[in-house]
């Protein structure tokens, strides 16, 4: 009787760790990994911060620096993790912190923004921006592509980034 407990305590823990260490292993090999080569091109000016995974998607925290060309140089980015990760299966934070005035900037922004994109008035979008860019002396820049709106605000030093789809992906 002792034996057959033994055998079948043994082959528990060999299950476990061929499970755990699958399960691990698919996590590094197939997302973590690819993920970090998707943005060691852009070192200089990005990091990781922190890579959260669930079963149906992944959540990515960026720190970005306030000199990086994020309009002209980030959706490229958003392609690769597309390919590699697949559409809408990832979303991605910017742990940049907001100033004040970018705070309340965003919160006017946000309403035109989601307008212009649920209606198709994407003018709208441009405009909204500009208008409380203005009225917070904030620079900005807007960038649109099939998939999604990319928003940078500045205020003196520091950016603020935001990435919203052009669509529900379900």
């Amino acid at each position: 009787m002792t034996k057959q407990v033994k055998t079948i305590i043994v082959s528990l823990v060999v299950t476990l760790i061929v499970l755990f260490g699958g399960y691990k292993g698919y996590q590094y090999f197939k997302i973590d990994k690819p993920i970090k080569d998707v943005f060691l091109t852009q070192q200089k000016n990005i990091s990781i911060s922190k890579i959260k995974f669930n079963p149906s998607s992944v959540q990515i925290q960026l720190n970005v620096k306030p000199t990086y060309s994020y309009i002209d140089e980030f959706p490229s980015l958003t392609k690769q993790l597309n390919e590699i990760l697949g559409e809408g299966k990832w979303s991605i934070t910017f742990t940049n912190t907001q100033t004040p005035t970018i705070k309340q900037a965003w919160k006017e922004i946000v309403f035109g923004l989601k307008e212009g994109i649920y209606t198709g008035r994407y003018t709208l979008i441009q405009s909204v921006t500009k208008h409380i860019a203005n009225k917070y002396h904030l620079s900005y820049d807007v960038y649109m592509d099939d998939q999604y709106v990319y928003l940078m605000l500045r205020d003196g030093n520091k950016s603020w980034y935001q990435i919203l789809p052009m669509k529900e992906v379900k």
